[in-house]
């Protein structure tokens, strides 16, 4: 059930009416934080937080409903509850239909946005209809995360260009802190895959490929929580099983589409997944079939540029088994 809502006419605003969606699940110590950051915005202009319960066993959406219903400005909350956990690449696709904004911001119920993230993400759009506007991010908890940064704002106008920057790995790939027209998502069929470990991945990667007007920003507009039980710094058997499937969807995609013609980049980006995949497998003993799936995954399509970068991927990854074992359990860190 949801909470009421009164009716906004989004269309009559000179800036964009956004909706931030907010999966919940088991962060009782982190939601009060979470959402204080969504209050303490300094945007002006209306906006809807949309809080999806995802069945957790703590007390999360007992505080959550308790500072909402002690909040009095012109957000407007709503709580979705599932019927049962259905992970968070669900509750993500559930606020993208229940949105009614015309951009959305996901936000992780354990991170919080700085104060200024929306009067940020959302001043470029006065200056052109981007299909995404990227912020920076600060570090917040425990634990080591590398941040990418980018030297100053950034326009792009040119879907190439756009994807060449992100196979080059100058875009980091999680869902969050992206304020996303969501006509462009539901119009390219942009949806999270439901059960999906790391789906931010996989998402990113069609993101990305789809968009055609992109801003990145320099100003930090996300404060991500660096958890050591966090799934993005999580790697163990399970989680290297499901970044194979993002390999393999990635590449049907790339052969789909016949990228590499237009995109010689694409070569060492898969061979530096392709060489990821073969050491987890190693280190998280995973069955000899799989390693051997991956290694016979063929990356060269027709004839196309080979950068000196990437020879060092490709001889590592024709290693036989033994060989390469060996030389991922002498190199890797105890």
């Amino acid at each position: 059930m949801g909470l009421s809502l009164k009716f906004i006419n989004t269309e009559r605003m000179n800036t964009p009416y956004i909706s931030i969606i907010i999966p919940v699940y088991n962060v009782e110590d982190f939601i009060e934080a979470c959402l204080n950051s969504v209050i303490n915005q300094t945007y002006k202009d209306n906006f809807e937080c949309i809080l999806i319960d995802d069945c957790g066993n703590d007390n999360s959406m007992e505080i959550a409903k308790k500072i909402i219903s002690n909040y009095h400005g012109n957000i407007e909350f709503k709580i979705i509850s599932h019927c049962k956990n259905s992970g968070l690449s669900a509750a993500r696709n559930t606020g993208i239909k229940n949105a009614k904004g015309t951009y959305i911001l996901f936000l992780d119920s354990d991170d919080e946005l700085t104060k200024t993230s929306l009067e940020l993400l959302a001043k470029p759009l006065k200056e052109e209809k981007y299909d995404v506007v990227v912020g920076s991010y600060e570090l917040i908890g425990q634990g080591q995360f590398e941040i990418l940064k980018i030297d100053n704002d950034i326009k792009i106008l040119n879907q190439e260009e756009i994807f060449k920057k992100f196979i080059s790995r100058k875009i980091y790939e999680m869902a969050w802190n992206k304020l996303i027209k969501r006509d462009f998502l539901i119009d390219n069929k942009i949806w999270f895959e439901d059960g999906l470990l790391h789906e931010d991945v996989l998402w990113s990667f069609y993101l990305f490929y789809y968009c055609h007007k992109l801003k990145l920003l320099i100003a930090p507009t996300y404060r991500y929580r660096v958890r050591e039980n966090g799934i993005i710094g999580q790697r163990n058997a399970k989680n290297i099983l499901h970044l194979k499937r993002i390999f393999d969807d990635k590449l049907k995609f790339i052969k789909q589409k016949i990228l590499y013609k237009h995109y010689p980049e694409l070569t060492e980006y898969m061979y530096r997944q392709k060489l990821a995949l073969l050491k987890g497998c190693i280190v998280y003993n995973i069955e000899k079939s799989v390693f051997k799936d991956v290694q016979q995954q063929k990356l060269l399509l027709g004839n196309h540029h080979i950068s000196i970068k990437t020879i060092p991927y490709l001889i590592a990854s024709n290693m036989p088994y033994k060989l390469f074992s060996v030389i991922i359990k002498i190199f890797s860190p105890k």
